[in-house]
C-alpha cells in the first residue's frame, strides 16, 4: 500500500460510500479553496497524466493552483506518500451532473466519479469524516483542527403516500400495518392520517422523491408473488391500417416478385448530377454544409440515383431490374420543399441486338400488370413530346386513364448522350409515378369475369412499318376492324432496321362468347385487320 492513511479513505468509502480525498498537508500552500477551473488551466493527476481543464471543470485549489479534480482524482503535486507527516482531510459533496461532465469529457472513470454520478447524501460526508478520524486516532492519529462548510443543510423531506393509490399500482391490497412494517426498517418515519400516511423521507434515501417511488419498495420487499396475475379489462381492437403503407407495400411485393431488386439512396446528389438530367436548379435546396459535393442538392428527382444502380450493377450483370420508392424535394418559393412519394424504376435486359426495343416492351408490361394489380384497368399508353432532354426521342409515353387527361406517370428510355455521359453502354428504360396519384386512382374493387364456356383462337401478324408507326396506333386498328371478337392483341416482337423501318409482331385472341369460331371466320377476320392495317398505315404485312 501506498499508505495507510489512503488505506482508511478507501475502506471509508467502501464502508459507507462516501469518498473521502487526503492531501500532504506539508506540500500545499493555504488557503484551500473549492472553485471553477479556470480557462487552459492544467493539473497533474495520481495518474501522472496533465489534463487541460475547462471553465466547467470544479477543483480543489491552493494558493498555487488546483490540488484535485472535485469528485474525480486528486492532484500528483500534493498526493500522500510513505513520508507524510500531516494530511489535509477532505470530505465534500459534489453536484452529479457536474462531476459526470468533467469525467465524460476527460474520460476518466473513477470509484469516487462512480458514486458521485449517481447521488451521495450530503450529509454522509460529516460521517465519513468523523470515520475516517476514529479509525486514523486508533492507529495513533491526532486531529489538529476541523473546518465544516455547510452553508444549506439538507434536511428529511416529507412524502404524502395515498393508501388507495398502492393498491392500485401493485394490483394487490397492502395491510396498512405491513406499509408500517416495510417502512419502518428503511428508515422511513411514518405517521398515518387517515386514508394516507405522512412519510419522513430520510436524506440517505435519495432514491425516494415521489410516492411511486416509495410504492415500489413496499411492493419489492412485500413480495411481487402476492400480486395474482389477471388480464387487462380494457377494450382491445385492433390497430388503424395505414392505408398509404398497405399500398406503397403491395406495390413493392409485386415488383419484387416479378424480378425487380428494391434500392436505397441517400435523399441528395450533385450539382453535376442535376445538370446532366437538365433539372431546374432553381426546384433544389443546396446544402449549406454538405458532407461531400457529391450530395450538395435535395433530390428533386429519384432518377439520378436509380442511374447511378444501373451503372453499377452492370459491371458485375448483363441484366438490371431495380427500383425505388421514396421521396423528391421541389422548391416552391421560400416555404418548406414540397414532397412528394415517387415510385421511380430501370430495367436493362440482356438483349442479343441493341437495336431490339425488348426493355421498353418488358418495362410497358410490367406497369400495366402492376396497375391491374392495384386496381387500375382503364390505362393506356400515350405518346408525348419529352420537354426533359433524358428522354429518348419517340420512346418515351405517359401513362393515362380514359378519360382523364393528366398523366399518373411515364416510361421511357433514357437517351443515348445522358447514358454516354453516366458510363452506361446499354439501352436503360426508366419508369417514374407519382404513388399519391396511384392511390387515388386505384381501387381495390375487382370486376368480376367468369371462365370463358366457349374456346379462343390465336392469330400472329407480322408487318414491316415506318418509323412514324406506333404500337397504339396498330393496336387501335386491330381492335377495331376485328370487332367484338378480338379480345386481345400484344406485341410480341420488335425490330429497328437502318433504313428506319421497324418489324413489329403482334399475338390476336379472337373468341366468342355464344359460339366457338370456325377458322373461316378468323381467316376473314385477318383479312380485314391486314388490310385496315395497310390501307390506314400503309404497313406491309406479312403473308
Amino acid at each position: 500500500a501506498i499508505s495507510n492513511v489512503v488505506d482508511v479513505t478507501n475502506a471509508v468509502m467502501l464502508e459507507l460510500g462516501q469518498p473521502l480525498h487526503a492531501f500532504d498537508f506539508d506540500k500545499i500552500k493555504l488557503p484551500v479553496t473549492v472553485r471553477r477551473a479556470k480557462k487552459n488551466e492544467k493539473i497533474k493527476l495520481l495518474d501522472e497524466q496533465t489534463y487541460k481543464l475547462s471553465e466547467k471543470d470544479i477543483v480543489i485549489a491552493d494558493a498555487k493552483g488546483p490540488i484535485a479534480l472535485a469528485g474525480v482524482m486528486g492532484g500528483y503535486d500534493s498526493a500522500v506518500t510513505s513520508g507524510t507527516q500531516r494530511i489535509l482531510l477532505e470530505a465534500a459533496n459534489f453536484k452529479a451532473e457536474s462531476v459526470r461532465e468533467t469525467r465524460v469529457r476527460l474520460n476518466l472513470k473513477t470509484d469516487a466519479s462512480d458514486r458521485f454520478e449517481k447521488g451521495i447524501d450530503p450529509n454522509l460526508a460529516e460521517k465519513g469524516a468523523a470515520r475516517a478520524v476514529e479509525i486514523m486516532t486508533l492507529l495513533g492519529g491526532k486531529v489538529v483542527a476541523v473546518n465544516d462548510m455547510y452553508p444549506k443543510p439538507v434536511k428529511p423531506w416529507m412524502i404524502t403516500l395515498e393508501l388507495s393509490y398502492v393498491e392500485k399500482l401493485l394490483g394487490v391490497k397492502v395491510p396498512t400495518f405491513n406499509i408500517a412494517g416495510i417502512l419502518g426498517p428503511l428508515g422511513v418515519a411514518v405517521k398515518l392520517k387517515g386514508r394516507a400516511m405522512q412519510l419522513t423521507i430520510p436524506t440517505v434515501r435519495l432514491d425516494l422523491q415521489t410516492q411511486e417511488d416509495v410504492i415500489e419498495d413496499i411492493g419489492r420487499i412485500y413480495g411481487y408473488e402476492h400480486v395474482q396475475p389477471r388480464p387487462p379489462m380494457a377494450h382491445v381492437q385492433a390497430a388503424k391500417s395505414n392505408e398509404f403503407r398497405d399500398f406503397e407495400r403491395a406495390v413493392k411485393d409485386f415488383l419484387v416478385g416479378v424480378g425487380f431488386s428494391e434500392v436505397l439512396n441517400y435523399s441528395f446528389y450533385s450539382l453535376q448530377d442535376a445538370e446532366l438530367l437538365q433539372i431546374d436548379l432553381a426546384s433544389h435546396f443546396e446544402l449549406a454544409n454538405p458532407i461531400n459535393p457529391d450530395q450538395a442538392l435535395l433530390r428533386a428527382s429519384l432518377v439520378p440515383g436509380i442511374l447511378k444502380n444501373v451503372r453499377d450493377n452492370l459491371r458485375f450483370s448483363t441484366q438490371v431490374k431495380v427500383f425505388e420508392s421514396g421521396r423528391a424535394f421541389e422548391r416552391v418559393g421560400h416555404k418548406l420543399p414540397k414532397e412528394s412519394r415517387m415510385l421511380v424504376g430501370a430495367v436493362v435486359l440482356n438483349s442479343k441486338d441493341d437495336k431490339k426495343a425488348d426493355s421498353f416492351f418488358a418495362t410497358k408490361g410490367v406497369i400495366q400488370a402492376l396497375l391491374e394489380r392495384i386496381g387500375i384497368m382503364d390505362c393506356y399508353f400515350d405518346s408525348f413530346e419529352a420537354v426533359v432532354p433524358m428522354w429518348h426521342a419517340g420512346r418515351v409515353a405517359q401513362v393515362k386513364i380514359e378519360g382523364a387527361n393528366e398523366a399518373i406517370g411515364c416510361v421511357g428510355e433514357v437517351h443515348p448522350q445522358v447514358l454516354a455521359e453516366s458510363d452506361i453502354t446499354k439501352r436503360v428504360v426508366i419508369f417514374e409515378f407519382d404513388v399519391e396519384q396511384l392511390i387515388k386512382v386505384s381501387s381495390e374493387e375487382r370486376e368480376y369475369q367468369p371462365i370463358r364456356k366457349h374456346p379462343t383462337i390465336e392469330r400472329d401478324i407480322s408487318m414491316i412499318a415506318s418509323g412514324q408507326v406506333r404500337v397504339d396506333d396498330v393496336l387501335q386498328i386491330v381492335q377495331a376492324a376485328g370487332g367484338s371478337l378480338v379480345l386481345d392483341a400484344d406485341l410480341f416482337d420488335m425490330y429497328d432496321f437502318e433504313d428506319g423501318t421497324s418489324s413489329l409482331a403482334f399475338h390476336v385472341l379472337f373468341g366468342a362468347d355464344d359460339r366457338t369460331l370456325q377458322s373461316r371466320e378468323v381467316d376473314e377476320l385477318m383479312e380485314k385487320i391486314s388490310a385496315s392495317l395497310e390501307g390506314d398505315l400503309q404497313v406491309k404485312v406479312r403473308k
